[in-house]
């Protein structure tokens, strides 16, 4: 008579083996399986969906900043960025102003001022295409006149950095709004929040 036990040891430890690798690759967290798992959209395989986002400055002062999107596992293809910095030939964002709408294709990270995002920019995208005004941490901001030396400093204060996933803070197809305000009851001057809309 054939055991049936013995047989049934192979399979338990391929799905335990399958288990374990899973819990290791998205270190036992249900986000980190979302977030690396989560459709791309697009109508066809391969292809991938669009997101949109807005920045919304409440405050009264000019904000300098790095807004992008990248696949966090991939660090050698140049992320889809914007900067906002203290060029008049430039992005600026004003206080009390708006951006308008920009439309990124979809990807893993959405972020402002990262060390992630920054450290992406810096390895694939040429010198002279990236402001060092606005490749800060987090989100600068001044009231120092457009263009000047002054106006380039963070002479108001910062926001510290942010950072969205797919699949756990936003899908493809999202309207993603950004709001610079300021923070009078946290360890910063100023701080994001941030606000997510079906299409």
């Amino acid at each position: 008579m054939i055991d049936k036990r013995k047989n049934m040891i192979p399979g338990f430890a391929k799905i335990f083996t399958i288990a374990a690798m899973l819990c290791v690759l998205t270190a036992c967290n249900i986000d980190n399986l979302l977030h690396q798992t989560a459709s791309f959209g697009g109508d066809t395989a391969g292809q991938r969906g669009q997101f949109r986002y807005l920045v919304i400055n409440n405050t009264p002062y000019r904000a300098m900043f790095t807004i992008g999107a990248y696949d966090d596992l991939d660090q050698h293809t140049q992320p889809q960025f914007e900067q906002f910095g203290n060029d008049p030939d430039g992005r600026v964002l004003e206080g009390n102003s708006t951006t308008p709408t920009f439309t990124f294709n979809c990807a893993r990270v959405f972020a402002i001022g990262t060390s992630e995002l920054l450290a992406v920019i810096e390895g694939n995208v040429a010198d002279d295409q990236v402001d060092p005004v606005a490749a800060v941490p987090g989100v600068y901001f001044t009231d120092g006149e457009l263009g000047s030396e002054e106006g380039a400093e963070p002479a108001r204060g910062g926001a510290p950095a942010f950072e969205a996933r797919l699949g756990v803070d936003f899908v493809c197809e999202n309207l993603l709004i950004i709001r610079l305000e300021i923070d009078d009851v946290g360890p910063d001057a100023f701080r994001i929040d941030f606000e997510v809309l079906a299409n």
